[in-house]
């Protein structure tokens, strides 16, 4: 029988000394990605931001508006410079649109560490599109959440 040692839960997800990553979703089906070696499942980018979050406690808006310009690997830091919301556009009933814009108060936007972990998946995973979890274009925050709520 296997010991995980140094094993922690998050939110359901597991993190373990042979750096893998199970994410669990609402049918109670595994997600199993591994870090170092063959990776059973590639941590594709909607689950990087799931990871993101849970180890750096971005909202979803922050974690949508991230960008890979945000996150310095040389310094292992991530930078929350921005945040996506749906926004009503004016004069025009029933209308709304993304906007990208500052953190709501000086202390949002701010500077946080990349641990060893988030480090790892980063520097296999990350691509070189504009935006972490969804490529070149904005993700609404809650098509996100949507996704998000898929597991526990």
């Amino acid at each position: 029988e296997k010991q995980l040692a140094e094993t922690a839960i998050a939110t359901e997800l597991v993190f373990d000394s042979n750096e893998y990553i199970e994410f669990i979703d609402n049918d109670n089906d595994v997600h199993r990605c591994e870090i170092n070696g063959v990776p059973e499942k590639d941590i594709d980018n909607y689950k990087l931001g799931i990871l993101i979050c849970m180890l750096t406690g971005l909202r979803l808006g922050e974690i949508c508006a991230l960008k890979t310009s945000d996150i310095d690997l040389q310094k292992r830091t991530l930078s929350v410079n921005s945040t996506v919301q749906r926004i009503s556009v004016e004069k025009q009933v029933h209308k709304t649109e993304l906007m990208i814009s500052e953190p709501k108060t000086k202390s949002s936007k701010r500077v946080i560490p990349i641990c060893d972990l988030l480090y790892k998946v980063l520097c296999k995973h990350m691509s070189s599109d504009t935006f972490v979890i969804s490529g070149n274009n904005v993700m609404e925050p809650r098509t996100y959440q949507y996704y998000f709520k898929q597991f526990k």
